[in-house]
């Protein structure tokens, strides 16, 4: 039965994000006039993990020396902790061995989260990258500009140095 209700789910979703037009994450329109659909293997992941998926309002951390320690050593520790490997399925898991991008965001958000980040800030979003490929990446939401940690970068970018396009976003 919880298979069927993930099928239809997911199907739903998949329908629903390519009814929707790309917004680029460079736009200059406020995020919450144009945001763009919860991504359906997020909704799923949080099935399974309520405890990082609870309601939090929107935050913005202050960006300290501390904070952009934290979040460098985050991103080059999960970048460097997780082989890539192209998944098939479309599971988002936490810490794997191996794993495409979903796994780095989410295991990158865990570890904030337990770092001490308020959920708030934290955004998932699934993009399209310049060639057209499908990626995802996260999103910190920082009193110097959201901040983006990609598995494909070594270093941290702001959002408006992102060549992206947002498809789903959390």
């Amino acid at each position: 039965m919880r298979r069927r209700f993930h099928t239809i789910v997911h199907a739903t979703a998949v329908g629903l994000a390519f009814a929707t037009a790309p917004i680029a994450i460079n736009s200059d329109m406020p995020a919450l006039s144009r945001r763009p659909l919860i991504p359906i293997a997020y909704s799923l992941y949080c099935l399974d993990h309520l405890d990082e998926c609870r309601e939090s309002p929107p935050a913005r951390i202050e960006y300290t020396s501390e904070v952009s320690g934290l979040l460098q050593r985050v991103n080059r520790d999960v970048n460097r902790a997780i082989q890539p490997v192209e998944e098939r399925s479309d599971v988002w898991s936490l810490e794997p061995e191996a794993g495409d991008c979903d796994d780095y965001v989410m295991t990158k958000r865990s570890r904030l989260i337990k770092a001490g980040i308020p959920l708030g800030a934290l955004r998932v979003a699934v993009v399209l990258t310049p060639s057209g490929a499908g990626h995802a990446v996260l999103i910190v939401n920082t009193s110097d500009g959201d901040l983006v940690l990609d598995n494909i970068r070594k270093t941290i970018v702001r959002r408006e140095e992102a060549a992206y396009h947002i498809l789903s976003l959390t």
